[in-house]
């Protein structure tokens, strides 16, 4: 029967040509939106290590330096803004609005942040990091898994103090116990020296972009007020009571203004960044859906149609088979039986093309699991695309009569 199928799809070599050529754009489309609509659900179910909701954040925009010299003179200490960034902070926490507040340099959802690397044997690591005061887990519900959060024991132990994410912690020391480890790496003797970043615990997770980011290898660094970092550090978050309105974003800005009158402060929820970000990571998707759906539309009607006409020309054909006992369900399945073969040659030609992406690792963060499971779902997305569309051209065939086959003669 599948050899009888082979011959009859040849004999009509140029329009199902066409059709095949359909198919097999459609299914390259359509494996590309469902992989990546698979791979955005699977990172929006995972943990992003902190909590959001009830946060404002505050930028901070400075309008002068202090203590600072002449021009082309560097300031006396490492931080001349340290009085007035702990004021600052004082004045938010004394807010009655306010349960916790911190210094953060960068926020949450601030579409940017810092990248480090070191080198541990052959292999260079990667991760993006933030620099965060002592207050920060209590604003943001950082979960610790091993070891501690920042305390006051890191004053004076001569190293900056890291907690890192278990995504990092995996990737560096494998299985190894990573607090107390050093994520300064391997150096050569004639590389400058640099304070040591030490491990002291490690938390759940932390995707600074929220639930569609892909970055889980992240670190937290300890801010100390009287460091160069530190004076750098132009944002806050705060940890808000329920009910907080725009009433209290303008106090809050009122009198972070009072505190320091020629600094300007932005006061926002963060709720309005993290669905700024969500539409950013979700447009592609989208705009890949509707590129999608038009082309899934365009090749239904264009395989109904080419079957449409394959049966009204092929009366005849039909008729005789009729005629020498063919039943209408034989007919009907040997139309969609056509289809379905000139499917599974164009999408055997889609398998071949994607299946080269893991094997020239072109996959970049998406997982086998997603790539296969994106696979699996376009081959019977297309199936059954092939079997709706073949459904009424076929139902139209078994309406042919054994007597109009008499009408060619």
């Amino acid at each position: 029967m599948i050899r009888h199928l082979f011959k009859l799809i040849w004999n009509r070599k140029r329009a199902n040509a066409l059709v095949i050529a359909e198919i097999f754009v459609c299914f390259l489309v359509l494996f590309a939106v469902t992989t990546l609509t698979l791979y955005t659900a699977r990172n929006y179910l995972r943990p992003i290590g902190f909590a959001y909701d009830r946060v404002f954040k505050i930028d901070v925009g400075f309008g002068g330096r202090e203590e600072e010299t002449s021009a082309g003179k560097e300031p006396s200490v490492a931080n001349p803004m340290e009085a007035r960034q702990r004021s600052i902070l004082s004045v938010l926490k004394a807010d009655s609005a306010v349960e916790e507040a911190a210094w953060a340099d960068p926020v949450p959802f601030s579409q940017s942040n810092w990248v480090r690397s070191f080198h541990r044997g052959s292999r260079e690591i990667r991760y993006s990091m933030a620099n965060v005061t002592d207050e920060f887990r209590a604003v943001m519900g950082i979960e610790i898994t091993r070891g501690r959060w920042f305390s006051a024991e890191d004053d004076a132990g001569g190293y900056q103090a890291m907690v890192i994410s278990a995504a990092l912690a995996e990737e560096a020391f494998g299985a190894a116990d990573p607090t107390g480890q050093s994520l300064n790496g391997d150096r050569k003797a004639s590389d400058e020296p640099e304070p040591e970043r030490r491990v002291v615990g490690v938390m759940r997770a932390f995707r600074q972009e929220g639930e569609f980011d892909t970055q889980d290898i992240y670190a937290l660094q300890r801010l100390v007020y009287n460091s160069k970092t530190m004076s750098r550090a132009s944002s806050l978050v705060a940890k808000m009571k329920p009910g907080a309105d725009a009433t209290v974003e303008a106090r809050l800005a009122a009198s972070l203004l009072g505190a320091a009158p020629d600094w300007s402060f932005k006061v926002a929820p963060m709720e309005l960044s993290a669905d700024f970000t969500h539409r950013l990571h979700l447009a592609p998707v989208a705009l890949l859906g509707v590129v999608a759906v038009f082309l899934v539309l365009m090749v239904a009607l264009g395989l109904s149609g080419v079957l449409w006409q394959s049966v009204t020309t092929r009366i005849r054909e039909i008729g005789v088979r009729r005629a020498l006992g063919a039943s209408a369900a034989d007919v009907k399945w040997q139309v969609i039986g056509e289809l379905m073969v000139m499917a599974t040659v164009a999408i055997l030609g889609g398998i071949v093309v994607v299946l080269q992406f893991p094997f020239l690792d072109l996959l970049g963060p998406i997982p086998k699991s997603v790539f296969f499971g994106g696979l699996s779902l376009t081959i019977v997305s297309l199936y059954a695309l092939a079997l709706v569309c073949g459904l009424h051209p076929a139902r139209l065939a078994t309406t042919v009569h054994p007597a109009e086959a008499l009408r060619y003669e």
